[in-house]
């Protein structure tokens, strides 16, 4: 079981990069004030930026995908909705 937990922390340890940002002194010293885990902190707001940014591009795309398709009247949706209750 050691050996195992061993391999899974070197491999999770070799899928990782280092990002080196420089900050003012006056922001670090603020940092140090604050009782956070600031590297866990940076990584949650890169992951929800680039969720937030993969999910701008997707919008953007639907809105391409949609504009190419041709509009429904309600009639014709209403019409779908009956024949799908029927066949259930």
């Amino acid at each position: 079981m050691y050996n195992l937990l061993l391999y899974l922390l070197v491999i999770c340890m070799s899928m990782t990069d280092v990002l080196v940002i420089r900050i003012p002194k006056k922001l670090k010293k603020m940092m140090k004030s604050i009782p956070i885990n600031w590297p866990e902190y940076i990584r949650r707001s890169i992951r929800e930026k680039i969720r937030k940014e993969l999910m701008k591009t997707a919008a953007a795309r639907l809105d391409t995908i949609r504009k190419r398709l041709p509009r429904l009247n309600a009639g014709t949706i209403a019409e779908w909705i009956r024949e799908d209750r029927e066949h259930i």
